[in-house]
């Protein structure tokens, strides 16, 4: 589970940075920031790809909506009104 914990943000010249606890520091020299327009919420993460999820929404939004190829499946078909042992030799 998520866990929200404060950070100190601090200046470093004409930076701002952030002190991260322990525990929530990287091992790597670079991270990649990502900025949500809507809300003003940052995300640092070591992987280029944070947003790749709203990217493959977009995506999936430029395709047609043809479902017809689900139609014909068995899977799809209602079921009978049969009782429970009706297909068991008596």
């Amino acid at each position: 589970m998520l866990q929200t914990k404060p950070a100190k943000l601090f200046k470093n010249g004409n930076c701002q940075a952030v002190r991260l606890p322990v525990d929530c520091r990287f091992n790597v020299n670079e991270v990649f920031i990502i900025k949500n327009e809507q809300t003003g919420d940052v995300l640092l993460s070591t992987k280029p790809s944070v947003n790749v999820w709203e990217e493959y929404f977009s995506f999936t939004k430029t395709l047609t909506d043809n479902h017809s190829f689900m139609e014909s499946r068995e899977l799809n078909q209602p079921p009978t009104a049969a009782g429970i042992f009706d297909d068991v030799a008596a």
